[in-house]
């Protein structure tokens, strides 16, 4: 069998066992950087929601005040 290997080159392969030797690096890299995206945008929805959350407090607490104001 002829396929492209993880570099995107044709390379020669024997069995299906070796295809998947070849190719469980370049898997497990992209399972890794789908984890780190995963936790990197988990982590910016935290930081966004706990913002809000401090922001309604605030407004809850009176420390902002947003209602009631005139206008000059």
């Amino acid at each position: 069998m002829v396929l492209f290997d993880g570099e995107g080159k044709l390379k020669k392969y024997k069995n299906a066992k070796q295809i998947v030797r070849d190719f469980f690096p370049v898997r497990l890299d992209m399972y890794q950087k789908r984890k780190q995206y995963q936790a990197d945008t988990l982590t910016y929805d935290l930081s966004k929601l706990s913002n809000r959350v401090r922001f309604i407090l605030a407004v809850v607490e009176e420390e902002i005040k947003i209602r009631n104001i005139k206008n000059n």
